[in-house]
């Protein structure tokens, strides 16, 4: 079967949106994970023992689902500056 011309192009700009918003929500999915790393980095500096510790372990799983999720998009120059900035708040505590 073979499809006409219209419904080719029709399908390949559905499949490139489908693209451009996976994108979309994977940016957004960085940046919300970067916010939960700075805002358990900040606990972290508040608190001693266990509770500093668990809130550092936490931060890290987070960054490391910032770094799964940077392996699959383009990042701005802002987004990777942030990425950084993350990886040194949590060395900071080491």
């Amino acid at each position: 079967m073979v499809l006409p011309d219209d419904k080719i192009q029709e399908t390949i700009a559905k499949a490139r949106d489908t693209q451009h918003e996976t994108e979309a929500a994977l940016v957004d999915s960085l940046r919300t994970e970067l916010v939960v790393v700075r805002t358990l980095h900040t606990l972290a500096g508040q608190e001693t023992g266990d509770v500093r510790s668990r809130h550092l372990q936490q931060a890290e799983t987070a960054f490391k689902t910032v770094l799964k999720i940077r392996k699959r998009i383009a990042l701005t120059q802002q987004d990777h500056d942030a990425v950084e900035q993350a990886r040194r708040d949590i060395l900071s505590f080491r």
